[in-house]
């Protein structure tokens, strides 16, 4: 090996050292934040709803998509349904509503359905609809 070669390696050598016990010491001194934990009460909740108000019945699959603080909000905020936000479990037809009415009409309320639906007036045309969480 020639005399640069090994100065150069040496040099090398001595820089990613360097670097890695300030990596080490930084990691030390890294502080944790953790953000304040919110209760979906039911909103996290996997249900089926049989919707009878269309001809055939419907099968309807909710996978607790809208568990957000939005949705929470917005659940609160609402002169219909701020009754519903508190409880751990209405009834599925009280929760399909709030969440066809309100909630799948809010932007960041909830996951899916992605895009947010634009007709909110509350009629439900019998599709069969899956939201997955």
């Amino acid at each position: 090996m020639k005399p640069s070669t090994v100065f150069t390696v040496l040099l090398l050598s001595l820089s990613l050292h360097s670097t890695v016990s300030q990596d080490n010491q930084d990691d030390s001194t890294t502080e944790t934040t953790t953000s304040d934990v919110f209760d979906c009460k039911w909103l996290d909740v996997n249900f089926t709803y049989t919707s009878l108000s269309s001809w055939p019945s419907t099968k309807i699959i909710y996978n607790g998509t809208c568990c957000s603080e939005t949705a929470i909000e917005t659940l609160k905020e609402s002169n219909q349904y701020s009754w519903i936000a508190n409880l751990d479990s209405p009834e599925v037809r009280n929760r399909w509503s709030a969440l066809t009415k309100l909630l799948f009409c809010t932007p960041g309320a909830c996951t899916e359905p992605n895009p947010v639906w634009t007709n909110c007036s509350g009629v439900f045309m019998g599709l069969f609809i899956s939201c997955r969480k």
